[in-house]
């Protein structure tokens, strides 16, 4: 296909074009208008959000191994990602639509991230990429369900920066809620070696 496009480069140019490969008009029309509807369907293509990390344990650091990524669209599953050996992740969002994304370990708080990846102009570059390691906190019996369903981040697209970015002031609240609720189930089980 790029020697198509060449060719046709060189005939919306001026420039000569090789007849031994093609012998009449017709055969310039036709790749004309074959290589406007490829270059059509070129910048018609979703733009992509490239997303890729590691599951690690939040408090060692230790690389988690066999985790699973699930990915939602308006609250759909679309993708159901299973962790290699060396518990690395790597996929793509489409530009244009708000993804849930669930980090899943064996023996660990789930932990949700939100990408909201509407509102970014087309003039835009074409896609972003983002490394974000899935730092899991070690299972707490009793941890608030709702909380641990709740996004522990939120990224979308900042217009000042140009970039796709953490909304820290909310991550930061969310972290705050996290350690209240740790200190409640902390209290709650001295409360109860105690009795």
């Amino acid at each position: 296909m790029k020697e198509i496009n060449l060719q046709v480069v060189f005939l919306l140019t001026g420039q000569s074009l090789p007849f031994d490969k093609f012998e009449t008009m017709k055969s310039y029309i036709f790749i004309l208008l074959f290589s406007t509807l490829l270059n059509v369907e070129h910048s018609g293509q979703k733009r992509i959000c490239h997303v890729y990390g590691q599951f690690v344990d939040v408090e060692s650091h230790a690389t988690l191994k066999n985790g699973l990524t699930i990915v939602k669209k308006e609250g759909v599953v679309i993708s159901e990602l299973k962790m290699t050996e060396t518990g690395k992740f790597d996929f793509s969002l489409l530009i244009g639509d708000v993804y849930t994304i669930t980090f899943i370990a064996s023996g660990y708080l789930q932990k949700v991230v939100e990408f909201d990846l509407q509102n970014i102009p087309n003039d835009e570059k074409g896609g972003w990429e983002m490394q974000l390691d899935g730092y899991l906190t070690p299972f707490m019996e009793g941890f608030d369900e709702e909380l641990q369903n709740t996004p522990m981040a939120k990224l979308s697209y900042n217009q000042m920066a140009e970039e796709v970015m953490f909304n820290i002031a909310y991550s930061e609240a969310q972290q705050e809620k996290i350690n209240a609720e740790f200190e409640r189930l902390g209290v709650q089980q001295k409360a109860e070696e105690k009795n």
